[in-house]
């Protein structure tokens, strides 16, 4: 399994920063961090890649309409 850490999301462009991000998860549109040690956060890399691939799939169905 591989993990993704915050700088990894931003390079991917998929968030600028924390409060964007925080804002996602606490709405449910983004998946939860795991908590790795006591001050250290990461994401899944399959979460981040399902939620990549779900917006696409918005993206596209909303073109079709």
């Amino acid at each position: 399994m591989a993990y993704l850490r915050f700088a990894d999301l931003k390079k991917r462009g998929i968030v600028r920063n924390r409060m964007t991000l925080r804002r996602w998860i606490d709405a449910g549109h983004f998946p939860a961090p795991v908590q790795l040690g006591p001050n250290s956060v990461a994401w899944v890399s399959d979460e981040v890649e399902a939620f990549e691939a779900a917006r696409i799939a918005e993206r596209e169905a909303g073109k079709a309409a």
